[in-house]
């Protein structure tokens, strides 16, 4: 049941784990994720941003990840990033997610891109 509802959502969702030595990798995402990027869950799935990002994105969402993780609650902001389905505008939610034993184990992400709100309100 859970699933159908991340896949059914209009806001692009996407799972990341976090790795010992600050290592991040994408778990999975949501179709509206896939169209909004052009990167499919395969590309993604187990992918770090390194591999699957141009470096300037790459090194932006790493950033964004590590944030997340100091802060230890989510965080929301703003974004433009440069990517395969082309330069998107979003607005992020980052939440960390705890292990059993406390210590941080995913961040999961939803990411609304802007231009979509702007056509919806014209």
């Amino acid at each position: 049941m859970y699933r159908s509802v991340v896949e059914g959502v209009e806001e692009a969702i996407f799972v990341v784990g976090v790795e010992s030595g600050g290592v991040f990798r994408f778990i999975t995402s949501n179709p509206a994720h896939e169209h909004a990027t052009g990167l499919s869950r395969e590309q993604l799935a187990g992918a770090t941003p390194d591999e699957i990002l141009p470096p300037d994105a790459a090194a932006h969402v790493k950033r964004q990840y590590r944030a997340c993780l100091q802060a230890g609650r989510a965080i929301r902001y703003h974004e433009t990033l440069d990517l395969p389905a082309g330069r998107g505008h979003w607005h992020t939610t980052l939440t960390p997610i705890r292990d059993e034993s406390g210590d941080f184990a995913l961040i999961a992400g939803v990411a609304v891109r802007l231009e979509e709100e702007r056509k919806d309100e014209a």
